[in-house]
């Protein structure tokens, strides 16, 4: 709003002009980037910033394909109008997430994913959108004051305990499924939870759950393994599931397969452990199989992995256009090139000093794999 005041004084005019309800905050925006250790919220060296957002006073985006862990230790609380963006995951490891003052926001977008949430708070007008296809777990959910939730077409896991005092509510086309106590069930906004202002949750219909089978899946680099973990909610017929790992997020090869619980309709939580990551990035992805052969594939997600296993090899010139050198800590005898799906390639290897010589020339532009018994190196042919 603008406001102004003349005021006569003598023969001259004096101008006050006041400006009302604008914020001078000088939002920085933190994009997780991975650069560091690829995972941790505490390194700054994933961030675009530099170092570790500040959500009293950073704008935060977390991009799909990327999984962040809350080592921290501490809560985390987004105030003054700075939002929080997931489109890849966010795990809270347990810890309270909140979102207060005005404006501030939270989004979690049809590829994200938040998880081990302990309590998840909006209050003094802050709100939050949850897009379909997302996937949040939380044990408490709490709405306050006059801030506003929207679930879209999606199905929000609340464990133990759900608070709506929001005059807002909760809104939107998707659902909620708790599993709490009557006792525990608090609905006293005027707008109610899905239109339902009744505080005996047996009465309010929280939405129609979507055959979603995965809640959740994540990679997360510990030293030199990668720990996946991914959970259901519901498996009709689910016979197995394949874990596919890639260099480039295009080619894809196999890295285990997981029997899966057939038929739930509880939580089933599965993990395994890739000892062989390739150096750099690696994407992954779940195919799931049915009993009848049916197929249907996850969302990709990823993690950086500094080492492959305890590598001890040099390869160079590395990127290169028709010869690349591969040495060890001691002199490397023989050398085996893949590709980027794993298939072993026929190439002229010579006898060189301390180690061998790998003649490219034959080969396309591309991403491959050098192994030997020291370690394994990615190469870039240009």
């Amino acid at each position: 709003m603008i406001k102004i005041f003349y005021y006569f004084q003598f023969l001259g005019i004096v101008l006050f002009l006041t400006l009302g309800n604008i914020n001078y905050t000088n939002a920085a925006t933190c994009i997780f980037t991975g650069g560091g250790d690829g995972t941790n919220w505490s390194d700054g060296a994933n961030w675009s910033c530099g170092s570790q957002p500040d959500p009293q006073s950073d704008d935060v985006i977390i991009p799909e394909g990327f999984s962040v862990i809350n080592d921290t230790g501490s809560d985390i609380g987004f105030e003054n109008g700075f939002d929080l963006t997931i489109q890849g995951a966010l795990d809270m490891e347990g810890l309270k997430l909140e979102f207060k003052h005005s404006a501030s926001f939270l989004t979690v977008g049809s590829t994200g994913s938040l998880t081990d949430v302990n309590e998840l708070f909006f209050n003094s007008n802050a709100d939050g959108l949850i897009e379909n296809g997302a996937t949040v777990v939380v044990n408490h959910l709490k709405t306050d004051d006059d801030t506003e939730l929207t679930i879209r077409a999606s199905c929000v896991i609340v464990n133990n305990k759900l608070e709506n005092l929001s005059a807002s509510g909760i809104i939107g086309t998707g659902c909620i499924s708790y599993g709490g106590t009557k006792g525990d069930f608090v609905n006293t906004g005027t707008d109610g939870i899905f239109g339902c202002t009744s505080s005996n949750y047996c009465d309010c219909n929280l939405g129609m759950p979507l055959p979603i089978e995965l809640i959740s899946f994540t990679a997360t680099t510990r030293t030199n393994v990668v720990v996946l973990r991914w959970s259901t909610i519901k498996e009709v017929n689910n016979a197995f599931f394949t874990l596919e790992r890639s260099l480039d997020g295009l080619n894809w090869e196999e890295i285990t397969n997981v029997k899966g619980a057939g038929n739930s309709n509880t939580i089933q939580l599965y993990s395994f452990n890739d000892v062989s990551p390739n150096t750099g990035i690696n994407y992954y992805r779940l195919r799931q199989t049915d009993a009848d052969g049916h197929q249907t594939t996850s969302k990709i997600v990823s993690t950086k992995s500094t080492e492959v296993g305890n590598s001890t090899i040099s390869v160079f010139p590395n990127p290169s256009i028709d010869f690349v050198h591969v040495q060890g800590v001691e002199k490397v005898s023989q050398v085996i090139l893949t590709d980027a799906k794993g298939r072993q390639l026929s190439v002229v290897i010579q006898e060189d000093t301390n180690g061998l010589k790998i003649d490219l020339m034959g080969l396309k532009p591309g991403i491959y794999v050098v192994k030997t018994a020291f370690g394994t190196q990615l190469l870039y042919k240009k």
